[in-house]
């Protein structure tokens, strides 16, 4: 009987590690999911609003060390940002 009692106590044991866990990884998805919903609300830098130039440079990765630049301009702050020429190839560092 007391194998049992034990053995039982072990499957409690267990489950509540498991909901315990389940919590956790609900909780922290929320979190996630909040913190990206409100960057994602978040309004663009106000240097970037008042622009009308732009340059964006990209990398495969954080890493890379060759990349691309491109540009844009707009006539004013409401319109569109549309491409200047094509892309051009960097060394970036």
């Amino acid at each position: 009987m007391k194998i049992q009692t034990l053995f039982q106590g072990l499957k409690m044991k267990n489950l509540k590690h498991n909901m315990l866990n389940a919590v956790i990884r609900a909780v922290s998805l929320c979190c996630a999911l909040k913190s990206v919903d409100i960057y994602a609300q978040s309004s663009p830098p106000q240097i970037l609003v008042e622009s009308k130039q732009l340059i964006v440079l990209m990398t495969p990765d954080w890493n890379a060390v060759n990349g691309t630049l491109r540009r844009y301009q707009r006539e004013s702050v409401t319109d569109a940002w549309r491409p200047i020429s094509g892309s051009v190839p960097v060394v970036i560092g």
